[in-house]
């Protein structure tokens, strides 16, 4: 779902706060031009920023799928560190069977764990392989815990993958809620923006203040523009020195006053 707005969703809250601040005192004003404008409007942008607060953010989610992510990945190491264990005692019980060896996984381990499924199947089928060799290896000194606990990995890597993968649907979910939520708070902030361009059309001060910092910047930028060569000159001292110089410069060698030169701009810059 897309965002309707262009500044970034901190900077909407803090608008937020900023209008409802000023809507303490200036709720009548708008009230008395649009009745919608009224305490119920105004309460509910309170409710929604609210809500946009406890909620957290994308980061909170971002965080708690991080913090599954880590998990699974410290389960896939200790996965990694059991089989090279395992590998070892499956050498020694069966040092002549490439075959049973390769049962084991042996020689195809590295191209199985780059994928979580496919390493999460090759526990269990691992596991079957092992009861299968349980009294040999046993036999053969390979400690019990050892053997138990490559079985029960795959449940421990199955369990991990389907709390991360939850976790991302979950936030995929919340997202959809939480852009729908900012949305709605910045419809509201529009309504009162655009009737305050006639409640305080006198008043270009207090006006300014239910205008997004983004607007505010793009008419800055928009009446610079205009001059955009002036500003580029007068905005920086050793640009200007550099400029007036030159125009001494060309003024001496082609017998033109510097000041001719100079005046069109200044008029400008004034």
């Amino acid at each position: 779902m897309n965002r309707n707005y262009k500044l970034s969703d901190d900077e909407l809250i803090q608008h937020s706060y900023t209008v409802l601040e000023h809507l303490k005192a200036d709720l009548p004003d708008f009230t008395l031009l649009d009745a919608d404008l009224d305490e119920t409007k105004r309460d509910e942008l309170a409710t929604l920023v609210e809500e946009a607060l406890r909620e957290g953010g994308d980061e909170a989610n971002k965080s708690g799928l991080g913090q599954r992510t880590e998990k699974l990945l410290s389960e896939i190491a200790t996965a990694r560190w059991m089989f090279n264990q395992l590998r070892y005692w499956v050498v020694k019980t069966f040092p002549n069977s490439k075959a049973i060896q390769r049962q084991f996984g042996i020689g195809r381990y590295t191209r199985v764990a780059k994928s979580q499924a496919r390493l999460i199947g090759f526990f269990f089928e691992l596991g079957e392989t092992i009861r299968q060799y349980q009294e040999q290896l046993k036999a053969a000194g390979t400690p019990e815990d050892l053997l138990e606990q490559v079985v029960s990995q795959a449940d421990v890597l199955k369990t991990a993958e389907a709390e991360q993968e939850s976790h991302k649907g979950a936030r995929m979910v919340d997202t959809v809620e939480r852009v729908e939520r900012l949305n709605a708070i910045y419809e509201i902030l529009r309504a009162f923006n655009a009737a305050a361009e006639f409640v305080y059309y006198e008043q270009p001060v207090k006006r300014d203040q239910y205008r997004s910092a983004v607007r505010r910047w793009r008419k800055k930028q928009a009446w610079r523009s205009k001059y955009h060569i002036v500003f580029a000159i007068t905005d920086k001292p050793r640009v200007w020195g550099f400029f007036v110089r030159f125009l001494h410069f060309f003024s001496v060698t082609d017998n033109y006053r510097w000041q001719d030169l100079v005046m069109p701009w200044a008029c400008l810059w004034r």
